[in-house]
C-alpha cells in the first residue's frame, strides 16, 4: 500500500488481518456469536497479537475505527494504554452509530486522516474533529452524540448512581433457590432485599433502571457469573435466573406490579449482567419484608442517587402529592 499508515481489520474468524492478506469469504456477525467473542478475549488473545504488532512496527499512534461495541471491546484497551509513548484515539460520528457509522468513518479516513502524519496526531490534546467525525481519547462519544445502547449503559455506570439508575453486585446472594419447591422457592438474602428495595423506590418515584453485576465500591463490571453458576444444572441458567427474579417480584412486592418491571441479560465487556427496567406505578408499592426477612411493609422512594424510607405520615403525603391510588 502507498500509505505510510498501517491498517488492521478485526475479523471474527481470523483475528487481526491486514488488507492484503488472503482470507476465505465467510459471514460471522460477532454480535450473534458470543463464543467467538470469548475465543478472542480469553487471556486477552487479540490484544496480545495487537501489542506484538505495535512493538514490531514501532507504532506510536493508534486510531480505532471499530465503531460497533462488540468489536471495540474485543481489544482490552486498558493493557494497550500501558504501552509507553503510545497515543490511542477512538473515532465517533456525530450522526451515526454502530455499523451504520462505518462508511462515514471510512470516508473521513480517505478525506483527512490518511494525509495526517505522526506529528499531527501528537499535537492532539484530547480530541480532534473533522466534519462529522471526532477522534477522541475517550472510548465513549461526547455528550449529546448518538450512542449504542451498550455504550449508553457503560456511560451510566461511569457517571454513577442517580435518581433513575442504580447498580448492585448480586441479585441472589449465596443462598440456593429452587423454583420447584412450592413451599419455599426463594430463600431470603440481604442481596435480594437490597435489589427489591431499589425496585420499590423506582416504582414509587419516576421509574428507572437497576443493573446487577456492578461492584458498589469502584463501579467495576464483575458480571453475574457467580450467581448464575448456582444453577448450572438447569437447561438454561440465564432463563432460570430471570424466572427467579420474577418470583422475587411476587414474594417481595406483589404480582400486581409485574407488568411494570422487566428484565434482560445483557453482555458488557464480555460479562453477563442483569438489566432491570422499572416503570413508574400509579399504585403505591411496598417491600413486604425487612432487612431481616421478617414480614413488614415498608415504603421507599428515590431521593437523588439514594433511597429513603418514609414513615406513615410521609407516605400519605407522598401518595397524595404524586397522585398514587391505593387499592
Amino acid at each position: 500500500m502507498s500509505s505510510q499508515h498501517h491498517f488492521l481489520i478485526i475479523s471474527g474468524l481470523y483475528g487481526l488481518v491486514t488488507p492484503t492478506e488472503f482470507i476465505q469469504l465467510y459471514e460471522c456477525p460477532l454480535e450473534d456469536l458470543p463464543e467467538y467473542q470469548q475465543h478472542w478475549q480469553n487471556n486477552d488473545e487479540l490484544s496480545k497479537i495487537l501489542i506484538n504488532y505495535i512493538e514490531e512496527n514501532q507504532i506510536s499512534n493508534i486510531l480505532d475505527f471499530s465503531a460497533q461495541y462488540v468489536y471495540t471491546y474485543l481489544i482490552n484497551w486498558k493493557i494497550i494504554e500501558n504501552i509507553p509513548d503510545l497515543a490511542i484515539f477512538h473515532a465517533h460520528n456525530v450522526h451515526h452509530i454502530s455499523d451504520e457509522a462505518l462508511k462515514y468513518l471510512g470516508k473521513s479516513v480517505g478525506d483527512k486522516f490518511l494525509s495526517m502524519n505522526d506529528s499531527d496526531f501528537r499535537e492532539i490534546v484530547n480530541s480532534y474533529q473533522y466534519k462529522d467525525t471526532i477522534l477522541s481519547k475517550d472510548i465513549l462519544p461526547p455528550d449529546e452524540w448518538p450512542i449504542e445502547e451498550l455504550r449508553k449503559i457503560e456511560l451510566l455506570i461511569r457517571k454513577g448512581e442517580s435518581r433513575w439508575f442504580e447498580y448492585k453486585a448480586s441479585l441472589t446472594g449465596r443462598e440456593f433457590d429452587n423454583l420447584n419447591d412450592r413451599e419455599n422457592p426463594i430463600q431470603f438474602t440481604f442481596e435480594k432485599f437490597r435489589v427489591m428495595k431499589a425496585v420499590v423506590s423506582f416504582l414509587n418515584t419516576d421509574g428507572g433502571e437497576l443493573l446487577i453485576g456492578i461492584r458498589d465500591e469502584d463501579k467495576a463490571i464483575i458480571g453475574i457469573e457467580e450467581d448464575l453458576n448456582q444453577y448450572e444444572n438447569e437447561e438454561d441458567k440465564e432463563d432460570y435466573y430471570r424466572l427467579i427474579f420474577e418470583e422475587m417480584i411476587t414474594i417481595f412486592i406483589g404480582k400486581i406490579f409485574a407488568d411494570k418491571i422487566s428484565s434482560q441479560i445483557i453482555h458488557l465487556q464480555n460479562k453477563p449482567l442483569l438489566l432491570i427496567s422499572v416503570k413508574k406505578s400509579k399504585i403505591p408499592a411496598y417491600i413486604l419484608r425487612n432487612d431481616k426477612g421478617k414480614e413488614r411493609r415498608q415504603f421507599y422512594v428515590r431521593q437523588n442517587n439514594s433511597m429513603r424510607k418514609l414513615d406513615e405520615n410521609e407516605q400519605l403525603q407522598w401518595i397524595t402529592e404524586h397522585e398514587q391510588v391505593s387499592i
